[in-house]
C-alpha cells in the first residue's frame, strides 16, 4: 500500500472544500427560490390553464402564492393529518445524494467501476496507476506531472524506448556535424548548411536472448544536390556497403524510402552472417560437431564429426552448395555420397549428422 503524504491529504481537503462551496451555493439559490417562489413559478407549464383568470385577477396569484407560503411557515395541528415517523435514511441513499451532488467529471471517476490490472512483470507495474481515478490529489499530482508548464520538465516514465526502437532492427536518428554548422549573425542562431541522417542496425541474437553490437552507417547530404551520401559506417569490412548503396535505385538516393531499400539489404547480410554462426555454435554446444572453426561471414565452416571425420562446409546464404569430406576411414565413394547428403538447406543439417550417429 503507498504512504499518504501530508501533501495529499491537503489537496484532499482542498477538492473537498471546492466541493462543499458548491453545495453551499446550490442551498443558497435554493432559499431564493423559497423567498421569491413567483419569480419561478410563473413560468410553469402546469399553471398554463389558469392564465386567462390571472390576467383577469391580478392579484389572486399573489394572494395563493402568499396563503401556501404562510401554510408551509406555520405549525397548525390538524387531526386529519397522519403524523409520519421520520425514518433514517441508509448509507447507500446518503452516499448517492453526496454523489448526485458532484460535478460532472468528479461522479464519472467516482462512479465507475475501478480498472483492475494483473501482470506478470513487475518491473512495468508502477507505470500502470488506477489511483488517479479515486483519489483527486493523486489525480491533480499526474497532471502537474505532464504539464510542463507547472512543473518545468515532463517527467519521464521508465520506459525503455530504446530497446522497443532496437526490436526493428532499423533504426534511424538525427545528427549534426560540426563542420557543417554556420552561426547567421541576423537571427543569432547556428544554421545546419548540411543534412545528416543515421542508421543503426540491431540483431537480436536468438540462442543468446541478447542484441549483438550494433553497427552504424551515417549519410550526408550532398552539397550540390539533394542526394544522401555515405559519410561513415561501421559495418565490417566483408560486406561491400558502397557496392549496395551504388546498386539502390541506381546510385541516387534521394528520398527516405530509397534510404530504407538500402538499410534492408545491408540488415538482412547481417542477419544471414549471425544465424548461420549460432547454427553451428549450437550443434557444437549439443556435442554433434567438435573442432569447429569459422571464418567472419560464416561463408566457410570447418567441423569434426565423431572425431575422425573432417568436414568443409560452402555456404551461400542459407544453403550448403559443396561439401568437402577428409577420412581415414572411409572409401572416396563414401565420402562423394556423405557429401551429397549434408548439401542443401542449413535447417536440415542438424538432422542429417544425427542420422549419421545413429
Amino acid at each position: 500500500m503507498d504512504t499518504v503524504t501530508v501533501e495529499e491529504l491537503l489537496q484532499d481537503v482542498e477538492a473537498l472544500t471546492s466541493e462543499i462551496n458548491g453545495l453551499q451555493e446550490k442551498s443558497k439559490k435554493l432559499r431564493e427560490q423559497l423567498k421569491h417562489p413567483e419569480q419561478f413559478i410563473k413560468f410553469d407549464k402546469a399553471l398554463g390553464d389558469f392564465n386567462d383568470i390571472f390576467e383577469k385577477n391580478p392579484g389572486l396569484r399573489d394572494l395563493l402564492l402568499g396563503y401556501e407560503i404562510d401554510k408551509s411557515a406555520t405549525d397548525v395541528d390538524d387531526t386529519n393529518i397522519i403524523p409520519v415517523t421520520p425514518q433514517k435514511k441508509s448509507r447507500s441513499s446518503v452516499v448517492n445524494e453526496k454523489l448526485h451532488s458532484l460535478p460532472e467529471h468528479e461522479w464519472v471517476l467516482k462512479t465507475q467501476p475501478l480498472v483492475e490490472h494483473r501482470l506478470f512483470d513487475e518491473s512495468v507495474r508502477d507505470v500502470i496507476d488506477t489511483d488517479i481515478l479515486i483519489s483527486p490529489s493523486k489525480r491533480k499530482q499526474k497532471i502537474q506531472q505532464l504539464n510542463p508548464n507547472s512543473t518545468g520538465e515532463v517527467s519521464k516514465e521508465p520506459i525503455q524506448y530504446e530497446n522497443i526502437y532496437r526490436l526493428f532492427g532499423i533504426s534511424y536518428f538525427p545528427l549534426v556535424d560540426p563542420s557543417d554548422l554556420i552561426f547567421d549573425s541576423k537571427t543569432e542562431k547556428m544554421i545546419v548548411t548540411r543534412d545528416m541522417l543515421g542508421i543503426r542496425f540491431d540483431i537480436f541474437n536468438e540462442s543468446s536472448k541478447s542484441f549483438e553490437k550494433p553497427h552504424y552507417i551515417l549519410l550526408k547530404k550532398s552539397a550540390k544536390s539533394d542526394d544522401w551520401k555515405l559519410f561513415k559506417y561501421t559495418v565490417p569490412n566483408y560486406i561491400d556497403v558502397e557496392g549496395i548503396f551504388a546498386e539502390v535505385t541506381g546510385g541516387l538516393i534521394r528520398t527516405y524510402d530509397d534510404v530504407y531499400l538500402f538499410a534492408k539489404c545491408i540488415y538482412l547480410l547481417l542477419v544471414e552472417i549471425v544465424i548461420r554462426s549460432e547454427l553451428f555454435l549450437q550443434l557444437e554446444k549439443d556435442g554433434i560437431i567438435d573442432d569447429l572453426d569459422m571464418d567472419l561471414q560464416s561463408l566457410v565452416i570447418k567441423c569434426t564429426l565423431q572425431g575422425t571425420t573432417k568436414i568443409e562446409f560452402h555456404i551461400h546464404q542459407y544453403s550448403i552448395i559443396a561439401c568437402t569430406i577428409k577420412s581415414k576411414i572411409m572409401s572416396d565413394d563414401e565420402k562423394e555420397r556423405l557429401a551429397m547428403m549434408l548439401q542443401g538447406s542449413l535447417h536440415d543439417l542438424k538432422y542429417k549428422l544425427i542420422s549419421l550417429r545413429n
